[in-house]
């Protein structure tokens, strides 16, 4: 009998005990959740190069789908947002082939299939082109852009997204006539017109390419001469390089870029401190190097 009132005694004990412990936390608020581990901010994306693990998806994976209605797909251009984020995330440093490859496959198809609910969509038009563009198609690329330009003539800036997309295949003719296009419709536009310049020196139309430059001031004719001694300096033709740049002083006996690059030409070994050297100057939208 006394034995049985002492377990009786203890097991009474052990659930007052209890509750006291928990402090009636059942009834007003939750027992604390398993704590789970974090990801290492040392990580990085997908722990590549690392030997620290990474906890959960990559960013980029991991869609936030809107509450719909039962049986509604996604809107079109929902499906371009999320193919315009799969493409910015394709273009990230760091990037292997395979992954890249698998972010531009699933960027074209939500590209296409908002374009299959709405062929007008020229959003959709213009993310494809740009992903055409990024990978290396230059057909459908064109192909592209000129359908979002024909569902809209006068849209100046689609022109000019075509215009760079072509200097990326080095199309400098067809270049030229998407910035004319452009021009057409907004011959103000001093970005085109330094654009325009850039693709008719590219195109080795010298002439027309610094007359395209000097049009209503866009660049003094020190930075136009400049300007075109740099891409002579890119396509190998140092001489002819040399000589814009010297013109180019004779415009502006003050014009730095012009001094230090003939500086440099001069003494192809500067020294460490010498901070003139090689300049780079963003002249017209490109850098000037």
């Amino acid at each position: 009998m006394d034995g049985v009132r002492i377990r009786t005694l203890l097991l009474s004990s052990l659930a007052v005990g209890g509750l006291a412990a928990t402090g009636c936390r059942t009834t007003k608020e939750p027992l604390p959740s398993a704590t789970l581990p974090m990801p290492s901010q040392k990580t990085g994306f997908l722990g590549m190069g690392r030997s620290t693990p990474q906890f959960g998806p990559p960013v980029e994976h991991v869609a936030t789908k809107p509450l719909r209605k039962s049986g509604k797909g996604v809107k079109p251009e929902t499906e371009v947002a999320w193919a315009d984020t799969e493409v910015d995330a394709a273009l990230q440093e760091g990037r292997t082939d395979d992954e890249r490859n698998k972010l531009f496959d699933n960027a074209r198809a939500k590209y296409q299939k908002a374009l299959a609910a709405e062929p007008k969509n020229k959003a959709a038009l213009i993310g494809l082109g740009r992903l055409y563009a990024k990978a290396g198609d230059r057909e459908k690329c064109v192909q592209t852009f000129t359908q979002a330009l024909n569902l809209d003539p006068k849209d100046h800036e689609t022109a000019m997204k075509l215009a760079k997309a072509q200097t990326q295949f080095g199309d400098w003719a067809g270049a030229c006539q998407s910035c004319e296009y452009a021009l057409a419709l907004d011959p103000e536009n001093r970005g085109y017109r330094k654009t325009y310049g850039f693709c008719l020196a590219n195109g080795e139309k010298w002439e027309e390419a610094f007359n395209a430059l000097l049009h209503k001031n866009v660049m003094s004719e020190a930075d136009a001469r400049y300007f075109l001694g740099r891409v002579l300096f890119d396509k190998d033709r140092l001489p002819d390089g040399q000589a814009q740049l010297e013109l180019a002083l004779k415009a502006d006996p003050n014009h730095p870029e012009a001094r230090a690059v003939l500086d440099d030409m001069m003494n192809p070994n500067p020294t460490p401190t010498d901070a003139t050297a090689n300049p780079v100057r963003n002249v017209g939208g490109y850098e000037g190097r």
